[in-house]
Parts: structure tokens; C-alpha cells; sequence
């Protein structure tokens, strides 16, 4: 057949150029799809190699890096966990001195509200004072009794206990009358030589002297502080003495003036005469006042007998006393 075929193409010159063309034009396509074909497989074992690369690169980064990551990873778990402390220690100290501050706040108003009470008391208290125009008074201690004819046979200068009550009309003024009571008991005997009443001691004892000392003093309050005061007084005062048989002694019993009723009677007689009961009184107080209305202090009183003064007998029988002094 190719014999025939080329002796065709001699025959026919012109049909060489039309098999070469032919021949060409097949070649052409068959060229560029092989080329085609051949540059599509190089460009996918391009890619794939880029690929193979490409994997291996990141791959080999995640082999190596995989501890990286992970200490990364630890080291935020640990700076957040550093940082929940810190905020649950900060809360927790904002907490506590919130509770502080809202405790001491409540311990201030706690306070307030007492010291309020308080002064609401005291105000209370204040008025009821306000409106009572009157003040109780209660004195407690010791008297003295001075005995001019104390080495004859009467008993030394005696010291009695009083209980005094008495009251302040107005209260809290500068100028106020504060009359007040005293009672105490003494013996007496009866001296026929003298003719006077003297203090006796037990076993010579003829009378008990029921005594009452009455005072009408006016006083004077200087303001020293918010609290305390110190009160000037002076009056006048009525010793009122009532004598009775001592206990154990009966009236027949012998006596100076013939029996112990006798006695008695001279006695009484004595205390009532020549003004021996009427004293000029003077004393000194400082008295402190608590929050109550309460006053307390300490308080000195001198009592001078006007009837022995006047009778030529000096101070005999003069008083001295020294006492508490409490303010109701």
C-alpha cells in the first residue's frame, strides 16, 4: 500500500504538498495536546511536590513547635489563673474593708444613737428638774460638841451623829433657802454647884437629850464649772432639846438636886433659858452634779451659840459638823 501510495504521490506532484499538509495539520493539534497534556502533568507534580512541601514545612513547625504551643498555652492558663487571684484577693480585701467600713459605720451610729438616748435622758431629766421647783437634800456625818467645863466632872467634848433632811427652794438659782432638820440624842447630868446642864458620859448619865436643830440658812451657788458648784450659806438655827430619864435610870434614883426627876426638870429648865438655843450657822459646801440631776459633796457647818455669848460663857456648846451632802 505505500507503494501505491507514493507511487501516487510522483504521479501526482501536487499531491505531495496536499500530504504534507494533511500530515501538518495533523501533527499540529497532536503536538499541543501532547504538549498541553504534558505541561498539565508538570504543573500537577508541581503542585503536588509544592504541596508535599508545603505540608512538610507545616508539619515540621507543628512537630516542633507542638511543646512551644503547649508551654504557651500553660503559661496564659497560668496568667489568667494569677490574675483570678489576684482579682478574687482584691475582691476579697475590697470586701473586707467594705465590711470594716459599713462595721465601724455601724458602731458610730450605734454610738451616736446611745449618746442621743443619753442626751434625750438627760434633757428629759432636765425638765422634770425645770419643772420641779424643789430640791431633797440628805447630810450624813459627824457633830462636835465643844465642852468648856470638860475637866470638872461632866464627860469631855462628846461627838454625836446627826441625820439631817432638808429641802432647796428654788433649785438651780443663785440665792436659795435650804431649811433642814437634824436629830441626835446625848446624855446629860445636872451640876448643883454651877447650876448648869453638862454632857455626861454612861455611868454618869441622869438624862437623855432628844435633840432637834433646826436651821434656816440662806445659800449662795458660784458656778465653779458646768458640773460643780461651790455654796456659801448662813442663817440662823434653833437647838430644841427635850430631856427625858436615861434608860435605866428611874426618877427616885439620888440626884444632885435631891433625885434624878429633879434633875431632869433643872435640866430642861437650862436648855430653854438665857437663849442657849438659838446659833448663828455658817458652812461651806462644793457639790458636783451628774447627769442624773444628782448633786454629792463634801459639806462644813459652824454653829456659834448666841446664849452662851450672850451669858458670858463664850462657845460653850459650840457645834461643829462635817458631812456628805446629797442632792435629790
Amino acid at each position: 500500500m505505500c507503494k501505491q501510495l507514493y507511487a501516487a504521490v510522483r504521479a501526482f506532484p501536487y499531491a505531495k504538498l496536499l500530504i504534507l499538509l494533511s500530515l501538518l495539520c495533523t501533527a499540529v493539534p497532536l503536538c499541543a495536546q501532547t504538549s498541553s497534556q504534558s505541561g498539565n502533568n508538570q504543573t500537577r507534580e508541581s503542585t503536588a511536590q509544592n504541596g508535599d512541601a508545603h505540608a512538610n514545612s507545616n508539619a515540621q513547625p507543628e512537630a516542633n513547635g507542638t511543646h512551644y504551643t503547649g508551654g504557651t498555652q500553660f503559661g496564659a492558663d497560668e496568667t489568667q489563673r494569677a490574675n483570678g487571684e489576684q482579682l478574687a484577693t482584691d475582691s476579697t480585701h475590697a470586701n473586707g474593708e467594705q465590711l470594716t467600713a459599713d462595721g465601724t459605720q455601724q458602731e458610730a451610729d450605734d454610738a451616736l444613737h446611745a449618746a442621743q438616748m443619753q442626751e434625750d435622758a438627760r434633757e428629759a431629766e432636765s425638765g422634770k428638774k425645770s419643772n420641779r421647783r424643789i430640791d431633797f437634800m440628805i447630810v450624813l456625818g459627824p457633830a462636835f460638841l465643844f465642852n468648856k467645863e470638860a475637866k470638872t466632872e461632866s464627860a469631855p467634848s462628846p461627838v454625836v451623829f446627826p441625820v439631817t433632811f432638808g429641802v432647796s427652794f428654788p433649785n438651780n438659782t443663785f440665792v436659795s433657802f435650804q431649811p433642814r432638820l437634824s436629830f441626835f440624842v446625848n446624855y446629860y447630868l445636872w451640876s448643883n454647884s454651877a447650876q448648869i446642864a453638862l454632857p455626861a458620859e454612861v455611868e454618869n448619865r441622869t438624862a437623855t437629850s432628844l435633840s432637834f436643830l433646826v436651821t434656816l440658812p440662806a445659800v449662795f451657788s458660784f458656778h465653779v464649772s458646768r458640773n460643780s458648784a461651790l455654796e456659801v450659806q448662813a442663817g440662823l438655827s434653833a437647838l430644841m432639846r427635850f430631856a427625858i430619864l436615861a434608860h435605866g435610870v428611874s426618877a427616885g434614883d439620888s440626884g444632885a438636886s435631891g433625885n434624878a426627876g429633879s434633875d431632869v426638870k433643872h435640866i430642861n429648865k437650862w436648855f430653854w433659858g438665857g437663849a442657849r438655843w438659838l446659833y448663828i450657822d455658817t458652812g461651806l459646801a462644793w457639790l458636783y452634779q451628774f447627769s442624773s440631776g444628782t448633786k454629792i459633796g463634801p459639806e462644813a457647818r459652824f454653829y456659834f451659840p448666841l446664849g452662851s455669848l450672850f451669858t458670858g460663857r463664850g462657845v460653850d456648846a459650840f457645834i461643829a459638823s462635817a458631812g456628805i451632802k446629797v442632792v435629790l
